[in-house]
């Protein structure tokens, strides 16, 4: 059963998105998870999400529904996180475990993740639910459904047993922390290398299920790639090499996508994986335009990349709408409008890409006069993307068209010119 409060009034009512797409949501989250399924669902008009969420009769309505059905086993409340006196209140009124946003997309990150940094992660995204959980415990809740006062968890904890379990927490997150300081070092070489050879990197993010692996597999023609059609497909940072019109090679990097109302303690952890975002020469938004959602979603990626990126960054960031076959003409959203499945814009997309990369790394056009039988041409082609080879006029030289960074470019006459002086 999922349970949407919605909020009725005031600033903490959504403006650009409606309850039911936000239901719709909940519902493809539960939809992940293999062997989950939705039994029912409710849109609970509420003043606010604080306290016990629900009114007394609120309450009591949902607990005569929840009981009367032997096909419901658990909730699924649509709230970022829910406090443990409110979990607990809810358990004990519906003798069934009640889940939050962040515990539901826990368990699906636990679903499918495949590597040990993954795993890591998700090991240390509970960390912070663990520590709150611990910290909200205390006697003397009162609950508002009986107008009782009565212990959170029954017996209570006493304060040493509390603190032994915060120790144990505190040296679980140092043991994790370590394990992803090493393979953030790995990372750190890999990258370090990537950034030696001069390979441009373009990361491409995006809300979760927008199409960001489609798209990439469209660019690189990567068989091994295979789209998944569910929320948090990529829980990795993987990168792929494309080859642009121009000839430049490009590095393409898949990130984990976005959603809404989760805890930034979740996020956090994944931060490593945002790190690639954060230096790439370009960052490629991908925004699903057939999804009726589209807007609250696109608002929810930039929220997030406004406190990540600098606003540099942002203002040259590209943006595309894709799966635009899904969706009629007049339903187009304005700007470049692609889909990976038929081709559509795919082209434009290429030139846009071309453009932004060469704009941010400082990349230009030249071309160079070489002599025959020289090594310029076999370091040019190590050194920078050749576009022609062509003889020239005189039978003793090559002219070369390059696209080269400005720093190779210096490198360039340095080491040429001081050969032909010496000469």
């Amino acid at each position: 059963m999922i349970v949407h409060p919605a909020i009725r009034w005031g600033p903490e009512k959504p403006r650009s998105t409606t309850p039911e797409l936000q239901l719709s949501e909940a519902c493809a989250l539960v939809h992940s998870l293999p062997h989950w399924r939705v039994a029912d669902t409710k849109i609970q008009k509420v003043k606010n999400r604080g306290g016990f969420i629900f009114t007394k009769g609120q309450l009591e309505e949902l607990t005569d529904l929840l009981t009367s059905r032997t096909d419901i086993s658990a909730v699924f409340i649509n709230v970022d996180v829910l406090k443990i006196n409110q979990v607990a209140m809810l358990q004990g009124a519906w003798k069934m475990p009640v889940f939050d946003r962040y515990t539901l997309v826990l368990h699906i990150f636990k679903e499918f993740a495949q590597t040990r940094e993954a795993k890591l992660q998700i090991a240390l995204a509970e960390i912070p639910y663990i520590r709150g959980r611990l910290e909200q415990i205390n006697e003397g809740q009162h609950d508002h459904l009986t107008g009782k006062t009565h212990y959170v968890v029954s017996g209570g904890f006493k304060f040493t047993y509390i603190q032994k379990r915060e120790a144990l927490v505190a040296e679980r997150e140092r043991r994790l922390r370590g394990e992803l300081e090493k393979i953030k070092q790995q990372r750190e070489i890999l990258r370090k290398n990537r950034i030696r050879k001069q390979y441009p990197t373009v990361a491409v993010v995006g809300y979760t299920n927008c199409g960001k692996t489609t798209l990439i597999k469209a660019l690189t023609d990567d068989e091994t790639l295979t789209p998944e059609n569910r929320l948090f497909a990529t829980l990795d940072v993987t990168v792929h090499q494309t080859l642009l019109a121009n000839h430049l090679k490009v590095l393409l990097v898949d990130t984990v996508g976005f959603i809404s109302d989760i805890p930034s303690s979740l996020m956090d952890a994944f931060s490593a994986t945002l790190e690639d975002a954060l230096i790439a020469d370009v960052i490629l938004h991908v925004r699903d335009s057939s999804h009726p959602d589209h807007v609250a979603q696109t608002e929810n990626v930039v929220d997030i990349l406004s406190k990540l990126l600098p606003e540099e960054k942002l203002q040259n960031m590209l943006v595309v709408n894709s799966k635009c076959d899904l969706i009629s003409d007049s339903e187009s959203t304005p700007g470049l409008n692609i889909s990976a499945v038929t081709g559509t814009g795919m082209d434009e997309l290429k030139k846009s890409l071309e453009g932004a990369i060469t704009s941010s790394t400082g990349r230009v056009r030249k071309t160079f006069r070489i002599p025959v039988g020289g090594d310029h041409l076999s370091w040019l082609y190590r050194n920078a993307t050749v576009l022609s080879t062509t003889d020239g006029e005189d039978g003793h030289s090559y002219l070369v068209e390059t696209i080269i960074s400005t720093s190779a470019y210096g490198k360039f006459k340095h080491l040429f010119s001081k050969r032909k002086k010496k000469s």
